[in-house]
């Protein structure tokens, strides 16, 4: 939800309110604990408050809605109940609102500038002593005076807050306590770009109930990651992407057998390496790119999807890990590291595997066997540049019909297709000039390079195929005059 310079509720009017939601996208996928999950089919009892009612009029009266809420709020009128009215919840008891949901309709208007809600959270929003949820992520929004522990101080019952982009300097290092004092129940904490200072606190290990902790872009953090992290019984996400973070990561955080996502990337000077991992555990996302992480590869990965370790300093063979059984892994990144050996055969049959980069490290050997059962995969972007490969390229490497992502071809690439008919390398990153060697792929009948950076001259020897029908050239910063003497039929 954008917002600018207006209030998306009136605090002063909504003391007995559970939920605020006040964002400027829907894209928080935690946000959905124990509440009904479609709010359209909310059973209503009582009918709602006249007085609330006035008020969420004046609210839609107030605000300038994006195209997406004509649905949503065409049923906000004076005859309804307005606890019927999408987006809004009520308590069955005794009709009081407890829930607005604005989230995915861009508000773009303004309100009533005595409303106090923009630039300065105002004060009016720790008189919501039963909120459940806060969300006002994504707006132009900070807390400096009051600060953040004025305002949440009474908000016991919170047990998703959602703070993005709110600004919280103020605090100093003392945010943690601030957090850790006010919120005994506290589930979702999403507090990331809060220029919040200073270091995680071991208070946190008070946040017993805590499932979800994403703090990334939080640059003034630093510190030391601290072990207590790993005493949450219930945690599925711990995101602290580009935090600054140093010291050596504590291990144990690996072993929560109910983690899910473990995002530590873009922390320069933090040290660590990676352990066997939890065997029955529920790891599905593991990103530590661009860290100092160093050791070799785990014997044991299980359950992985994405798996982002490039710009490390790992070493070894990764044919330690047995990757046979990432059966689910959909996303592979070891590049710029010093991993040597051969490349795993069993990598390329992974029946779900998309995107490979395997770049700028040590590996070598023949690609042949290694790509013996690459046919049938989904495999869409494949980096293998600057290793020690070596052998022609195998024949099935052709078959990958979702392949889209090179960025170079091979110089001597022609001298392996004298037999091929069909050559395509559309819409890619290709950058360079057209390879010498086409000129002896001389079956070839299609031929396809648009859409990329190619540069210089046409081959001249594109005139001499004797079979082409298509050459597409176009999308490209080719110069020079066109040959004129292409084989008739050509187009």
């Amino acid at each position: 939800m954008k917002i600018q310079n207006h209030s998306a509720v009136k605090p002063s009017c909504l003391l007995h309110s559970t939920v605020l939601k006040c964002q400027r996208f829907s894209h928080y996928s935690e946000r959905s604990l124990n509440r009904p999950p479609d709010l359209h089919q909310v059973t209503v009892i009582c009918q709602c408050l006249h007085d609330q009612k006035s008020l969420l009029l004046e609210l839609k009266n107030d605000l300038t809605f994006g195209p997406y809420a004509l649905d949503k709020l065409d049923g906000w009128n004076q005859s309804t109940d307005c606890c019927h009215w999408s987006g809004v919840t009520c308590d069955n008891s005794n009709g009081r609102v407890i829930e607005l949901d604005f989230s995915g309709i861009d508000i773009t208007g303004f309100v009533d500038d005595s409303s106090s809600f923009s630039g300065q959270v105002p004060i009016g929003i720790s008189q919501l002593v039963n909120l459940v949820v806060l969300d006002i992520s994504g707006s132009p929004l900070y807390m400096k005076k009051p600060n953040l522990a004025t305002i949440i101080r009474n908000l016991t019952n919170i047990k998703e807050l959602y703070l993005d982009g709110i600004h919280n300097s103020a605090m100093g290092d003392k945010w943690c306590q601030a957090l850790s004092s006010s919120f005994p129940h506290l589930q979702i904490l999403s507090m990331s770009n809060c220029d919040l200072r200073g270091e995680i606190h071991k208070s946190f290990s008070n946040l017993h109930h805590l499932s979800v902790i994403k703090l990334d872009d939080n640059g003034s953090l630093g510190g030391r990651v601290p072990e207590v992290l790993a005493s949450f019984t219930n945690s599925t996400k711990l995101s602290l992407h580009k935090c600054n973070l140093n010291g050596t990561f504590p291990g144990k955080i690996f072993q929560v057998p109910t983690l899910i996502t473990l995002d530590l990337s873009g922390n320069e000077k933090l040290q660590g390496n990676l352990p066997v991992f939890y065997k029955n555990g529920s790891l599905e996302k593991l990103l530590i790119s661009s860290t100092k992480f160093s050791g070799t590869l785990p014997s044991s990965i299980s359950n992985l999807k994405r798996l982002h370790l490039q710009n490390n300093n790992l070493n070894g063979s990764m044919n330690v890990t047995d990757w046979g059984k990432l059966l689910s892994l959909e996303e592979l990144n070891l590049s710029n590291n010093s991993l040597d050996g051969s490349i795993s055969t069993s990598l390329f049959s992974l029946p779900s595997l998309g995107k490979i980069d395997l770049s700028v490290n040590k590996f070598s050997g023949q690609l042949m066997n290694e790509f013996a059962s690459i046919a049938s995969s989904q495999m869409s972007d494949l980096d293998l540049r600057y290793n020690s490969l070596e052998g022609p390229i195998p024949k099935s490497f052709f078959q990958l019909r979702e392949l889209r992502n090179f960025t170079s071809i091979n110089p001597g690439i022609g001298n392996y297709l004298s037999n091929a008919r069909y050559l395509s390398f559309s819409r890619n990153n290709l950058h360079g000039s057209s390879p010498a060697s086409l000129c002896n792929a001389t079956s070839l009948e299609i031929l396809n390079l648009e859409h990329n950076h190619l540069s210089g001259i046409v081959l001249d020897c594109l005139t001499a195929m004797t079979q082409i029908s298509v050459l597409s050239l176009t999308g490209n910063q080719l110069y020079g005059e066109i040959p004129t003497k292409f084989r008739e039929g050509c187009r």
